[in-house]
């Protein structure tokens, strides 16, 4: 099961509104928690006047995941993951 953890209202680069579901396994998740890879999914949606049109049910996340990835041999005292939510939504407002 996929909980809904944050909901995002951005404005895209040509002047569209977009909205962003993050969806997670992990029932409570903040700004400080970890987000393991793979773990989450987004959805993403154009509104506009009337309408909300689906844009992508599963947005890419690689990229974000692959720049912040653990070095080899290397202990974290934290844990090996090294995404939070403020990471994710900084990243999806940067793709908007």
């Amino acid at each position: 099961m996929r909980y809904l953890i944050q909901t995002l209202l951005t404005n895209s680069k040509s002047g569209e509104q977009i909205k962003y579901e993050v969806y997670s396994e992990n029932r409570k998740s903040d700004f400080i928690d970890k987000i393991p890879e793979g773990s989450c999914t987004v959805i993403s949606y154009k509104l506009t006047e009337g309408t909300i049109q689906l844009l992508d049910r599963d947005v890419n996340l690689q990229p974000l995941f692959d720049a912040h990835r653990p070095a080899q041999d290397v202990f974290y005292p934290d844990g090996p993951h090294r995404i939070n939510l403020e990471m994710l939504v900084d990243y999806l407002n940067q793709q908007a």
